[in-house]
């Protein structure tokens, strides 16, 4: 509307525009677009001249060419006045609100003990103190950053900015009521507009709704200030439609052309999701009832969403899901909605939110990873959302849905799914929070409620990453890292949430840590879940584990002379490699930092040693070893020796110094004879060649003496008897008996 008017002097003042259409993305050639204009007093001849432009477009448009949104491609297609719908022809036609008339207004609106005030754009407000903060950092993100009085303050002031009326901070503050807040539920939302040079600026927001408890009775002023900011906005931004809120449903409004849930159920978007889902069905359900494209355009007045058919799903860690997946029917539906929404919230949710997005992927999180290695952020806070889609709040969520999508007819059956009962075998169990995992609708859902969280963690500073209910964040020391754990903790608890108790920890990343399927393990990643290619520190682990040879001491104990008793270890000529170093006494551990094993005592340093310098490590007792540790210790074939605190060998950790043949069959043989049954199957063969070599050996050796013809067949006996035998014990029993 601006380049329209060729940008004159004074369109800021006097224009308020209303974009209804918000949430909005889509569009195809003959859609209609609503917006609203409100002109205040003053701007009679620019409004004018604004009609003139709009009936004659596209001639009149500034622009030309398919590129800008904007241009030549728009003709007018009818103007409507707000506040009774009749058609406005030219400026003649167009209502004006006079003091009278407005105030009649105010004085028709039910001023009761409560005011509820519902943002329809994004609120920029400034904080109180923005001396160290910087970018969006510096705007209130929800209402404990706006308090009511810090609300009614901009509330006057932006009235009397506008009516250039001189007041001071101490004189609106003695004019604010007394006010607090019922409740809230406010969001900020993360958005930019990218000007001609396609440089992104920054105009997120604060979304979402605010209940005032209203102690006394407004003063006809402060009802007055009220109702009329509906129409101008507040804050930053404020004359280019940010900082709009409705106090009533029935506060007149341009609407939008058409509602988010007519266009889910048009037949385009019908037919692509349900060409989605039917690709989707498995081999056993191809029985499945296909509906039709009528029969999916339901009433969503009348419809009731259906029982969820529960399962449980194991995860690659071999822990449970309960999962919850509607009827074949509803998932097309829910995948129609979710086709619709999802590119409205996916513009404005944080960049490094992987999970359930189009273009994100594990891929671009492990690449991310590595990038932020190679720049210093090498510790990390990992931890997941405690039974997240088990505990989220419903009306948490229908907040947030209205809070971008306003009232919009979708949000009702949307909420229908979220709260829709569970058919787990014979019983009918009813919910009361919580998303349905499986539900086509849920992970978009589930990322709307975590986004604010992004923001939390974005604004203060930290470099997050996160995937569905799971995050890492990444700094360049371990105080950054348990500062974000107590800024996270603090972020989910305003929604009801916990950090997940056993799947929290501050470690450095040259200790190793797993996410996502990866291992990451200073700047090395290994997949953990793939079998076709063993890991580099799988395979060293496997050429100890499968080798047979006997160990070969790295250091040998070197007496002194003209004695019989060893050195001390201390005193032993170590090889040319490097130290054998033993652990003992307290409770020890073992880590990994920048290529240096590090041996530390109650989080004290004893000792740190290059991995060059070290010969062979022995464990005497119970102490903590890092995955780093082990994975150094292979790829550098320094060994590691376990006894117990009393002596006794326990085993040992010794990477093979080549290639060790026929590996793929000793590892198939190793897991053939973890069966017991096996094991029992090769005793008895091997049992009985033997017992009968013995046989055929005493024959020939006493066939010219005399031999008990008794003792023979005794022996025949029990050689008959082992492929009987149900236990080793019981085969043993039968070899000791041959050989007596």
């Amino acid at each position: 509307m601006r380049h329209l008017l060729n940008s004159p002097e004074g369109f800021s003042r006097y224009f308020r525009l209303d974009a209804v259409e918000n949430a909005h993305i889509v569009y195809q050639k003959n859609d209609i677009y609503h917006f609203g204009i409100i002109c205040l007093s003053g701007g009679e001849d620019l409004l004018a001249l604004l009609l003139e432009k709009l009936q004659n477009l596209p001639q009149s448009a500034p622009f030309s060419g398919v590129d800008k949104p904007f241009s030549d491609n728009l003709k007018l297609a009818k103007i409507s006045n707000i506040f009774n719908q009749k058609a406005v022809t030219g400026f003649a036609d167009i209502e004006q609100i006079d003091e009278g008339v407005f105030n009649k207004m105010v004085k028709g609106f039910h001023w009761g003990s409560t005011l509820d005030l519902q943002w329809l754009s994004p609120v920029r407000i400034k904080k109180t103190n923005v001396t160290q903060l910087k970018g969006e950092a510096k705007y209130c993100a929800d209402a404990d950053d706006l308090p009511v009085d810090k609300l009614f303050y901009h509330l006057y002031h932006n009235l009397t900015t506008l009516l250039n009326v001189p007041v001071n901070k101490e004189q609106i503050n003695a004019l604010i009521p007394t006010v607090d807040y019922q409740s809230q539920h406010c969001f900020w939302i993360e958005n930019s507009a990218k000007n001609t040079q396609k440089n992104p600026t920054p105009c997120g927001g604060m979304l979402g709704k605010i209940s005032i408890n209203i102690h006394q009775p407004l003063d006809f002023s402060w009802q007055q200030i009220l109702f009329l900011t509906q129409f101008i906005g507040i804050g930053n931004l404020y004359s280019y439609g940010w900082g709009r809120y409705q106090l009533s449903s029935k506060t007149p409004r341009a609407m939008p052309a058409k509602s988010l849930l007519s266009k889910a159920l048009s037949d385009d978007n019908l037919k692509h999701a349900l060409a989605h889902c039917q690709q989707r069905l498995k081999p056993d359900q191809q029985d499945t009832k296909i509906p039709t494209i009528e029969q999916l355009q339901i009433n969503s007045a009348n419809y009731q969403a259906p029982d969820l058919t529960t399962w449980h799903k194991t995860t690659s860690d071999g822990s449970l899901h309960l999962m919850a997946t509607p009827p074949f029917f509803d998932r097309v539906l829910q995948r129609a909605v979710a086709q619709i929404i999802t590119p409205a919230l996916d513009k404005i949710f944080y960049q490094h939110s992987y999970g359930y997005r189009a273009n994100h992927s594990r891929q671009q999180v492990m690449q991310r990873i590595k990038q932020e290695y190679r720049q210093g952020y090498r510790w990390v806070f990992e931890s997941d959302v405690n039974d997240f889609f088990e505990v989220v709040d419903w009306g948490r969520i229908e907040q947030r849905l209205m809070g971008v999508f306003g009232n919009d007819l979708c949000i009702g059956l949307i909420m229908k799914w979220v709260r829709a009962d569970l058919d787990f075998g014979k019983q009918h169990i009813q919910r009361t929070r919580g998303l349905p995992q499986g539900a086509p609708i849920s992970p978009i859902l589930a990322n709307l409620i975590l986004d604010d969280f992004d923001n939390d963690m974005q604004k203060a500073g930290f470099r997050l990453i996160r995937f569905a209910d799971d995050f890492i964040v990444l700094a360049k020391d371990k105080e950054t890292v348990e500062q974000a754990q107590i800024i996270a903790q603090n972020s989910l608890a305003e929604h009801g949430f916990e950090l997940h108790p056993n799947k929290t920890k501050v470690i450095h990343q040259d200790e190793g840590y797993q996410y996502l399927g990866y291992l990451f393990l200073s700047d090395k990643v290994f997949s953990a879940k793939d079998k076709e290619a063993i890991a580099d520190h799988e395979q060293a682990l496997a050429k100890s584990l499968i080798s047979n040879k006997p160990v070969q001491p790295l250091v040998e104990f070197q007496p002194k002379q003209h004695t019989n008793i060893p050195a001390p270890l201390s005193e032993q000529a170590s090889t040319q490699k490097g130290s054998f170093i033993i652990i003992n006494g307290n409770f020890t551990k073992l880590s990994t930092l920048s290529n240096h094993l590090q041996i530390s005592q109650h989080d004290d340093l004893l000792k740190s040693l290059s991995w060059q310098q070290i010969n062979a490590i022995l464990i005497i007792g119970k102490h903590h070893i890092s995955t780093s540790v082990l994975y150094n210790a292979m790829h550098k074939s320094v060994p590691i020796y376990f006894l117990s605190r009393f002596g006794n060998y326990q085993g040992e950790l010794n990477a093979a110094s080549h290639l060790i043949q026929h590996k793929d069959l000793h590892l198939k043989q190793a897991q053939y004879f973890s069966q017991k049954s096996n094991c029992l199957v090769l005793a008895q063969t091997l049992i009985h060649a033997r017992a009968h070599s013995q046989l055929v050996v005493l024959r020939q050796k006493f066939k010219n003496q005399d031999l008990s013809i008794s003792q023979i067949k005794h022996i025949e006996v029990l050689i008959k008897k082992i492929p009987n035998a149900r236990t080793l014990a019981q085969v043993n029993g039968f070899e000791g008996k041959i050989s007596a």
